[in-house]
């Protein structure tokens, strides 16, 4: 009887110091399991043309027109985000209304003058936990000695014929906002670039804006330009650790 009782008093003593053990076991996993993916919409303002713009130096005209090299930019973009960030969150695509966006596109001078915007992210803040704005943006042009804005992606050239300086272009604007507090989530945009110079280009013989012959090389510069400036905003943001990020990178074929 003695060795029962014993026997007993051992086993309700493993019993009881194994329940918490237990449930550390059952809750560790289930913390991880309960803990949701967090949720990103993005909303893309982009417009898909393309634009060539040259600036012709003393003697020569500028010129503005747009072009195809069968590349939708804005889809690229949707793409590629969807790629990357499904691997780390829950990614949808989603569209605002028109009337909260001011006319420049801007969504951080809308956040200050338009108090609609706010509410509208602030009420998704349990469907989203950040919501990242893809929007057209510019910035001052460089090399034209008249500092007009550069917006939008295309094609760049400067100076006279036979002697002008070519690159891509893309002024795309990368905003995170957290809907919880309408904080934008922080990264170093003034140091990004958004001209990349081709250095075998050739104009066209015939006087064409383009030769044909040119188009699958500003196709695939286009896309580095992209590539670079999604990986920038993503990693120096903290969006998607640059580990993460290096795995997830398209690859190239020259």
């Amino acid at each position: 009887m003695i060795k029962y009782l014993n026997e007993y008093k051992l086993k309700q003593t493993l019993i009881r110091f194994s329940i918490p053990i237990f449930l550390v076991i059952l809750l560790f996993p289930c913390e991880k399991a309960c803990a949701q993916t967090s949720r990103i919409g993005i909303v893309n303002l982009l417009d898909s043309a393309l634009v060539y713009k040259h600036i012709g130096l003393t003697g020569f005209k500028d010129k503005l027109d747009t072009f195809d090299c069968q590349f939708n930019c804005k889809k690229y973009i949707d793409k590629e985000l969807t790629r990357i960030l499904s691997s780390r969150y829950t990614i949808s695509l989603i569209s605002i209304p028109g009337s909260l966006i001011s006319p420049n596109g801007n969504i951080t001078i809308s956040l200050n003058d338009n108090k609609e915007a706010q509410t509208w992210i602030t009420r998704l803040k349990n469907q989203f936990d950040f919501i990242i704005f893809v929007e057209t943006g510019e910035q001052d042009d460089i090399m034209d000695p008249k500092k007009q804005k550069l917006r939008s992606t295309g094609l760049y050239s400067r100076g006279n014929p036979g002697k002008s300086w070519v690159a891509v272009f893309n002024t795309t604007r990368y905003t995170a906002i957290r809907t919880s507090n309408l904080e934008i989530v922080n990264y170093d945009l003034s140091s990004m670039d958004y001209l990349l110079p081709i250095n075998n280009y050739q104009f066209s013989k015939q006087d064409l804006l383009i030769d044909p012959g040119m188009l699958p090389l500003i196709r695939s510069e286009l896309i580095r330009l992209i590539d670079y400036k999604l990986e920038f905003f993503l990693t120096d943001s903290y969006i998607m650790p640059n580990a993460e990020y290096n795995k997830l990178k398209p690859v190239k074929t020259e």
